[in-house]
């Protein structure tokens, strides 16, 4: 007996960590960061092989990754250029000034495989870096600038870049249609709030680039006009996807972009009235597969449910979901019921995914939603809901239980309390009447809202 436990303290002496075989070694490798992966090379060949493994899950490489560093020292590059073939650099994310000629070297030489580029608050206005830029550009297939600084003359890099097909352009202030003139090939283009370009400008832009199949035009000042929106339903005949603010344009014509296939309508706002004649002609031509508006109202989803070919829906739904019957909550435009909720989804039967945000819910619409789930099962689309706030007339353990339950249900996620404060405790309701019927407005432990009114419960909280 004494000869086996010294033979088995002697066996247990001579176990080391090389000891474990490549797939135990890749196992624990892969739960070190980028800087433990580095501090490990050099050990051995077998080790250097190994890691050289992990730097495949740095194939979309985010330069969050280093935030608080100095920069990213040629090490990095050297280890990680490779294999990258997504790289986001932010200058937030370091604590020194970087010498923008030498990163872009850096890149050049050891990014070999690079295919998307994302440049985020850099000046990239001197003509060196502007030389530099042309052979980066060469091979890529996607480049993204947002708040960067350069002006038209930047656009001359872009002379060899036969490969590019999508580029995206946010918060410039400097560049005209002139920048885009060496540009080609283009399937997706995204400018968004870049002041210079206006109506006129877009035009000659589209002029060049009829072959967009993406297309998104965002800003703060409306540059869609009427004479811009026509030339692209009658020219763009490639165009699938469009993305706009909803800002003094005509969104009625866009549904005669020929063969539009995806649309997203963004600051809506008080623009009640065009949605809802947007989405009764959409109804009637019915070829839209993909629909995203940040403002909804009751009525617009009763008219959403006959756009029966829609594979993917995402909304803002102005107020909140409640479980309770429309007659009892405090208006029927301000709730969405469980109910309507639900009969839409059945309605949209080619429907994918559906993603949705609002204000409030209440926990008689979670309660709803879980039979609902647990009835639809595999036969139904993958579902995500964000709420800000949550109205629990039941114990916070309860609500929690319940809200745990849902996001451990496949294909569903939802979202929306962080802390404590973020539940609003109902303990009775309020009865009031209004048009000669009876409505129901939860009254709060805090008592009356600080200037509450009938028309006004929750908003003034």
């Amino acid at each position: 007996m004494d000869k086996l436990k010294s033979d088995s303290a002697s066996d247990a002496s001579k176990m080391n960590l090389l000891g474990l075989d490549d797939d135990c070694l890749l196992e624990i490798l892969e739960n070190f960061d980028l800087f433990q992966l580095l501090n490990f090379r050099g050990i051995c060949a077998r080790f250097d092989n190994l890691i050289n493994k992990c730097r495949f899950k740095f194939v979309n490489f985010n330069s969050k990754i280093l935030s608080g560093n100095s920069g990213i020292d040629c090490e990095i590059f050297e280890f990680l250029g490779p294999v990258i073939k997504k790289l986001s650099l932010d200058r937030g994310h370091f604590t020194e000034e970087i010498d923008n000629l030498l990163l872009l070297e850096k890149i050049i030489k050891f990014c070999e495989n690079l295919e998307s580029l994302m440049f985020l608050n850099f000046d990239l206005s001197s003509k060196s870096v502007q030389e530099k830029f042309r052979k980066i550009v060469e091979k890529l297939k996607f480049i993204s600038f947002c708040n960067c600084i350069f002006k038209d003359d930047f656009g001359e890099s872009f002379s060899e870049a036969t490969t590019l097909k999508e580029l995206s352009i946010e918060e410039n202030h400097q560049i005209t249609s002139k920048f885009f003139e060496k540009l080609s090939n283009l399937t997706s283009l995204s400018i968004v709030n870049c002041s210079k370009i206006k109506s006129k400008s877009l035009k000659m832009i589209l002029k060049k680039k009829l072959t967009l199949k993406k297309l998104k035009i965002c800003s703060h000042k409306p540059i869609l006009d009427r004479t811009s929106i026509e030339f692209i339903v009658t020219n763009a005949e490639n165009l699938e996807e469009l993305t706009t603010t909803a800002n003094k344009i005509d969104l009625l014509r866009l549904v005669d972009i020929p063969n539009l296939k995806k649309l997203s309508i963004i600051s809506v706002g008080s623009k009640i009235n065009k949605v809802t004649s947007l989405l009764e002609k959409l109804t009637k031509k019915n070829s839209i597969e993909d629909l995203q508006i940040d403002f909804l109202h009751l009525l617009h989803m009763q008219l959403a449910s006959k756009l029966t070919n829609l594979k993917k829906l995402k909304f803002h739904y102005w107020y909140g979901f409640t479980g309770d019957d429309l007659e009892r909550t405090f208006s029927e435009d301000d709730w969405l019921s469980a109910n309507d909720f639900f009969t839409m989804i059945r309605f949209l039967t080619k429907l994918e995914q559906l993603v949705v945000s609002t204000h409030f819910i209440d926990i008689g619409f979670l309660e709803k939603l879980e039979i609902f789930l647990m009835q639809t099962g595999d036969n139904r689309p993958k579902i995500e809901i964000s709420f800000k706030k949550v109205m629990n007339n039941k114990s916070d353990e309860t609500l929690y239980d319940l809200l745990d339950y849902l996001n451990g249900i496949k294909n569903f996620k939802i979202s929306g309390i962080e802390s404590p404060e973020d539940i609003y405790h109902v303990h009775r309701y309020l009865c009031y009447h209004k048009n000669n019927k009876i409505y129901y407005a939860p009254y709060y432990e805090a008592g009356y809202p600080e200037n509450s009114s009938e028309n006004s419960y929750i908003s003034k909280v």
